[in-house]
């Protein structure tokens, strides 16, 4: 069934009022009536959305990994990773791989930078991940979202690895779960330690020595 515009903005409302509730309460104590009283809304307008607590989950789980994937794509696309790779592209003479490695580090690093977390997404996102492996039926849906997103990241990566001359040496789909595991523990050790400006940012350091270590550079 289509969604319209407006139920749309109706169901990203709710998405966006559950995530401090579950991030406070878990996701066993944030009840509809809580959600639905955070978002100023009726059960009524919650149960026009989402049949069910559990459907809620499964679109937030969507709407995070599609956002997981916008960030891939901003890192690919962005201005750091473009220039590096376009210096590597256009230089002259023979870029080292040392410089290659150079080069990806700057860009990631980069973007990382750029980009403050919302510690109480990061802690919504956890609990519900917990909270699907102990549910069978969401735990197979959740799988499938992943699988899916896992395929396009990498599609992703290794367009933007091939700008470097650099290629996986394992399979592209392992990489990025990696990749994927090591930037969420990174996450929430950012959650808990903002840099000076008050700012919660994660540090790339592991997730670029992870993804270094399983790529060779021509």
């Amino acid at each position: 069934m289509e969604i319209t515009p407006r139920r749309q903005r109706t169901r990203e409302r709710l998405i966006e009022a559950a995530l401090p509730v579950i991030a406070e309460d878990g996701v066993a104590g944030a009840s509809i009536e809580c959600i639905s009283e955070a978002a100023g809304m009726t059960r009524g307008a919650f149960y026009s959305n989402f049949s069910t607590k559990d459907d809620l989950l499964l679109a937030i789980i969507d709407r995070q990994i599609s956002a997981g994937l916008s960030h891939v794509h901003s890192i690919v696309e962005g201005d750091p990773m473009k220039r590096s790779a376009g210096l590597i592209g256009s230089s002259p003479t023979p870029v080292s791989v040392a410089d290659r490695r150079d080069a990806v580090t700057e860009a990631i690093t980069s973007v990382f930078a750029a980009k403050a977390l919302d510690p109480q997404e990061i802690l919504a996102e956890r609990q519900i991940e917990l909270y699907v492996r102990r549910v069978p039926e969401l735990q197979s849906k959740f799988d499938e979202l992943v699988s899916t997103h896992i395929t396009e990241i990498a599609a992703v990566i290794e367009h933007a690895l091939s700008a470097f001359g650099g290629v996986s040496r394992i399979p592209l789909d392992e990489l990025v779960a990696l990749l994927a595991d090591v930037t969420k523990a990174a996450e929430l050790e950012a959650v808990s330690r903002p840099d000076p400006d008050g700012r919660h940012t994660t540090d790339p350091r592991k997730t670029i020595r992870v993804l270094l270590a399983f790529v060779d550079f021509e």
